[in-house]
């Protein structure tokens, strides 16, 4: 969807207000912990995990579960690593809005990773919505043993479900007030 209109995108986007403020920051500050705890564990996949086989190995004790789980460190150290550099990509986008008005409400996101980089970079998805495709918008609170740890904006609708956290300077429920009113109309 990037860079390509859809079949939706023939509402008027002009006559709509930003109801939600894009949040570069949240970005980066993610990415300054997820770079290093990445670059932490492949450092320990290419020079520690090798040593200690090889020790094994030489000793006669080596098994190939071993050596299988040897790839652990480097397969979640690339999947941090590329998290943080998605971050990155993501904080220096342009052009992202998220926009509400009578006729529907309009985003510009940086959404899901790309495979084909390698899981570096974001798709764009650009999406402009008629208030009747909206089937729900409602915020959504993350816990973990009844701490909370981060808010998001969900909206499902006809064309999928979209979730937003951490994308905005304001909190869910301030955005979904901003909208309410568009949405009664």
């Amino acid at each position: 969807m990037e860079g390509k209109k859809t079949p939706q995108a023939n509402l008027e986007t002009n006559n709509m207000k930003d109801v939600a403020t894009y949040c570069r920051w949240k970005f980066l500050l993610e990415a300054v912990v997820r770079i290093p705890a990445g670059l932490l564990l492949l450092f320990v996949a290419f020079f520690a995990v090798p040593h200690m086989v090889a020790n094994e190995v030489a000793q006669g004790h080596g098994s190939w579960s071993a050596l299988v789980f040897a790839t652990i460190p480097f397969l979640v150290g690339f999947l941090i690593f590329s998290s943080g550099t998605r971050r990155i990509h993501a904080a220096f986008m342009r052009n992202c809005w998220f926009k509400a008005g009578t006729e529907g409400i309009s985003f510009r996101l940086p959404y899901k990773s790309r495979p084909k980089t390698l899981f570096f970079t974001n798709k764009i998805v650009e999406l402009t919505l008629p208030w009747k495709d909206v089937l729900k918008m409602y915020p959504l609170q993350y816990k973990v043993n009844g701490i909370q740890f981060g808010r998001a904006l969900v909206l499902e609708t006809r064309q999928g479900r979209f979730n937003f956290g951490g994308y905005f300077k304001e909190s869910p429920a301030c955005i979904l007030a901003a909208i309410k009113n568009f949405g009664d109309s």
